[in-house]
């Protein structure tokens, strides 16, 4: 993710060996995004990104997406093809759709597993998710914090906010239960999902800009 103009931003120094390894692109971002352009855009391998750094008044977490973020989260990820095949996969998902409501079900599946997703080792959780690996100060959260076993249905009803430490968080047993979770639910999603699965319908302010319409988003 990067916004643009020379100097040394994300889309000069992590695209070309993203481009190497899985075939993604760090792209600039400069303002708001709407949900289906920012997660319709992983399909074709394409991942927005900003340029400033969070203020340093606030250096242990930030409620918008940063270069830290864009950088030492997504571009983490997006160097393994293992882990950005799920981005692909949610990106696929995205397109297929076309309703606001579909995309908001859609965008809370993308925030609780590769924004603030967590995954089992020998037992216990450990942080996976972008948003949480760019931010020591979620990482130490844990006054309050409730961690749920991933489950779609309660991802999927889960609102989430972006300006605040998140009270919830959902844990995946291993990655490979993560990865399913993600494949099984993509593969039959479409607008009519949520009249399917009985899922609430839920507010679109998320207290400020939800992840996919925001300067991270393309």
């Amino acid at each position: 993710m990067g916004r643009g103009g020379g100097g040394s931003g994300p889309r000069r120094a992590p695209t070309p060996v993203l481009r190497a390894r899985t075939g993604f692109a760090l792209t600039l971002a400069g303002g708001v995004v709407p949900n289906e352009r920012f997660l319709g855009a992983m399909e074709h391998g394409y991942f927005p990104a900003v340029q400033f750094v969070r203020h340093p008044a606030v250096p242990l977490h930030t409620p918008e997406p940063d270069v830290l973020h864009d950088v030492f989260g997504h571009g983490i990820h997006l160097s393994s093809p293992r882990i950005a095949e799920p981005y692909r996969v949610i990106g696929r998902a995205a397109n297929r759709v076309r309703t606001a409501e579909a995309l908001d079900i859609l965008s809370r599946v993308y925030w609780y597993t590769l924004e603030f997703g967590l995954a089992a080792e020998s037992g216990t959780p450990k942080a996976l998710g972008a948003g949480l690996l760019s931010s020591y100060g979620e990482i130490g959260e844990r006054k309050g914090r409730e961690v749920r076993e991933l489950d779609i249905h309660a991802v999927a009803s889960t609102q989430y906010r972006i300006s605040s430490y998140q009270p919830v968080l959902f844990a995946a047993r291993s990655f490979s239960h993560l990865e399913d979770t993600i494949g099984a639910f993509c593969a039959e999603f479409d607008d009519e999902t949520g009249q399917r699965l009985g899922l609430p319908r839920l507010p679109r302010d998320r207290g400020q800009r939800p992840c996919g319409e925001s300067a991270r988003a393309p």
